[in-house]
Parts: C-alpha cells; structure tokens; sequence
C-alpha cells in the first residue's frame, strides 16, 4: 500500500523509484486487436497499448515512457506519448493524462517475505515494478504461506532478506552513486532566482537568505513558499512541470506545492517558509532519525 517502508530503510538503497506516464485519446475506429501489447518506440521507450470502447467510442490508452524520479521534465515525456499515438493512430482527441510510480530492484526481482530472520512477524513486498497485477498474487500466497508455515518453492527466489552481488552490484552502484550525486551537486549549485521570475502555474528553486526554497506561483500570483530539503534524507526536491508537486530525485518522495507529502518514504511536509522571515535552519540529522523512528512505528 505504501510503495516502499516509509522512513529510513535499507530498502531505499535497493530499489530505484521511477515515474511512468498515461494517455487516452479517442479513435476514428478500432484500428488496434483486442488485448495489450508491448513495443519499443524511438529504440528507447517501451510503450503498451490497448483499446477500450464506451458508447461506441473507441479509446486508445498509451502507457510507458518511464524515468527516474525527478530527473528529467514530465512534460516531454507526455507529449513523446502522444507524438507516438499521433503517429500511429487516427486520433481525434486526447482526452485523458496521468502518471504513476513505481519502483524497480537492483536486481530485478522483487523483494517479498518476512522482514528480518525466520522469527519476524513482518513481511514486506516492495519492488514490482509495473507488474503488481502479477507480482501481488505472488506475494499474497508466499506471505500466506509463511504465515501458515507452509513451504513455499518461490521464497528464496524473492526473499525480501536476499543479498545478490553479482547480479546487482552495477545497478546497486549506479543507483547509490546517484542519490550521493544528487545530493551534492544541488547544494553545490548557485542559481539565484528571483521570485519575480517565477510564471504563474510554474514552481522554481530559489536561494534566499543562504537557504534554497521551493516557490510555487499559482494562476492568481500568491506565492507558495516551503523549505527544498527533502524531510526524508536531505535532499533538494526538483520541480514536476507536468504533475505540478516537488519531486526528490533521491528516494522517490513527492510533495504537493503546499508542502504536504504526496509519495513517501519521507514521512514530513516540506516546512512552510514566510518570506517575511529567514527560512529556520533544518537540523537534518534530527530529521532523518525522526523519520528512522517513524518508520520503525509504523512498521
């Protein structure tokens, strides 16, 4: 229910969080064989389409065109959905847009079992990728079976207590080696913005005060001001040009332009900020254990 364990956990160094997007637009006839079907598009993206009828209207859907999590503009990303529909159907109108998380293993394989060793009374199932439709029926009989203390033959396969090196070291790298990159090449960053500058409807990191703020400037001109450090591990959130909320690029949390947490595992809003007054110094260290400690709550 919750993507992945909410506060500090080692599972965040494990799995990559990445946005994926979705478009509907209706079509002057079917034009497309009843069921699902997946292909490359620009031998970059992988794409899925399928048909859908109402009222006889013919709706195509397109799903696909993934990233990581507060890397790249939402918007380009949309509109590669809907060039490739434009391209490949007779479409009359978009009529639908939308966008979705998940989260992909260093391995591949999802993480699925008891927590800790035999004794642990609790069980995570993280890591599906876009296959929860599969991979939640998987997890729901080995969970149920561990609980029932029935052997199951695919526990070891995605024990959620695996350590795979071989497989996973590049990504487990790659990923990791992100995050430490994310997280200084922000701070390290001067960009100064001046409030002014920011369109109504757009959001932008602005340094104020020696503090870099997140600035949301809605379509009747008041200004939405909250600290840029991610509540979860100190990050700097970039903006969703699409989806409208301020995305960590590190671990995956999302906020909305209030500050409210949309997507853990950040357990904290974004602190509000009145211009009026310096931006309060965030102890990050207390933060992060404060959000260790919430996530041990809650599990």
């Amino acid at each position: 229910a919750t993507h992945t364990p909410k506060g500090v956990s080692a599972y965040h160094t494990l799995v990559e969080p990445h946005r994926e997007y979705g478009i509907a637009c209706k079509i002057r006839d079917p034009q497309h064989p009843p069921g699902i079907y997946f292909g490359y598009y620009n031998q970059k993206s992988i794409y899925s389409t399928r048909i859908y009828s109402r009222n006889n209207e013919h709706y195509l859907i397109v799903v696909g065109s993934p990233h990581k999590v507060g890397h790249e503009s939402t918007t380009e990303h949309m509109r590669e959905l809907e060039e490739f529909a434009a391209k490949q159907f007779d479409v009359i109108e978009f009529t639908h847009r939308w966008g979705g998380q998940h989260y992909r293993p260093a391995d591949e394989i999802p993480y699925i079992g008891r927590k800790g060793g035999s004794d642990s009374r609790i069980f995570v199932a993280t890591g599906f990728s876009t296959h929860g439709l599969v991979y939640g029926v998987v997890a729901a009989r080995i969970i149920k079976d561990q609980i029932m203390g029935i052997e199951n033959q695919y526990e070891k396969i995605y024990s959620a207590t695996r350590f795979t090196p071989v497989k996973s070291a590049k990504n487990f790298i790659r990923e990791n080696a992100s995050v430490f990159y994310d997280l200084v090449k922000d701070y390290m960053r001067n960009d100064e913005k001046a409030f002014a500058d920011i369109a109504p409807g757009e959001g932008k990191l602005v340094e104020h005060n020696g503090h870099r703020l997140a600035v949301y400037k809605n379509e009747a001109q008041v200004l939405s001001v909250c600290s840029a450090v991610c509540t979860h591990m100190g990050c700097l959130v970039r903006w969703n040009d699409n989806e409208t909320s301020w995305d960590c690029p590190c671990h995956g949390s999302r906020f909305a332009t209030d500050g409210e947490v949309i997507e853990g595992p950040a357990l904290h809003a974004l602190p509000r900020v009145e211009l009026t007054e310096e931006e309060p110094k965030t102890d990050l260290l207390k933060m992060i254990k404060e959000n260790f400690q919430a996530g041990q709550d809650y599990a």
